[in-house]
């Protein structure tokens, strides 16, 4: 959210600790909020560039992760200012930040995830997002309340984005890929048979081929190759 009042950031850590992640990036990428108190504000608790802050406990609904960015200050010369042009760094690398994470598909109805520090979030129509910062994470699935199974990510500068497929969607992938390998190994193994029946069959050693006619060749000459296929020329004998 983007609002006027000064040039700070507030932000909730609800689920995860990403929206201050983000709150920091953006803090570093705006040229006007190098400083640790905000340029602007005239209420002494609200001096901080960036600060976090919670949602109202008094009502019940899925709270979630917020970022809550002021842009707008007394400098703005009659607000006909390059707004765009001095938040675009900032906007456009928090964004950035924000993608960075893992997006887990399951077939279960009703489950959660658990990270390392035992915290955990529950799906939403089995599936949910969760953003990360740059590192090995390793999250355990519960499904109807059990323990169903681990999944990891590793994410990076290079690879910022996973994607996870559990169950049964995962499982039919998985006998895609089994079915393909199978057939490949067939293919495989009836080009090396084919290969070694013709070997044998050139070399007399196949009970097949040439020799399943019950007649034995016998050399024309004493030179002839028992190998060689030799056309006769009956006129010449």
């Amino acid at each position: 959210m983007f609002g006027t009042g000064g040039m700070k950031v507030r932000y909730i850590n609800q689920t995860s600790s990403i929206a201050g992640t983000i709150a920091e990036k953006y803090k570093s990428l705006h040229n006007h909020m190098g400083g640790k108190t905000d340029i602007c504000s005239g209420i002494p608790s609200e001096r901080d560039t960036i600060k976090q802050f919670s949602w109202d406990d008094s009502v019940e609904w899925r709270k979630t992760d917020t970022m809550l960015v002021q842009t707008g200050c007394c400098y703005e010369n009659g607000g006909e200012s390059k707004l765009w042009a001095e938040n675009e760094p900032a906007i456009v690398g928090s964004l950035l930040a924000r993608t960075r994470g893992m997006l887990v598909h399951t077939d279960a109805r009703s489950g959660s995830i658990i990270d390392s520090v035992g915290k955990e979030r529950e799906l939403v129509k089995g599936s949910i997002f969760i953003p990360l910062a740059n590192g090995r994470y390793v999250f355990r699935l519960k499904k109807d309340g059990e323990f169903w199974t681990d999944v990891s990510a590793e994410i990076s500068d290079a690879i910022p984005f996973h994607i996870r497929e559990i169950g049964a969607r995962g499982g039919m992938n998985l006998a895609l890929i089994a079915m393909f390998a199978l057939v490949l190994l067939l293919i495989c193994c009836f080009i090396v048979r084919g290969r070694f029946v013709g070997f044998f069959n050139r070399k007399g050693l196949f009970p097949g081929g040439r020799g399943r006619d019950g007649f034995e060749r016998i050399p024309l000459y004493e030179q002839d190759d028992d190998d060689e296929d030799t056309v006769v020329d009956m006129h010449k004998l």
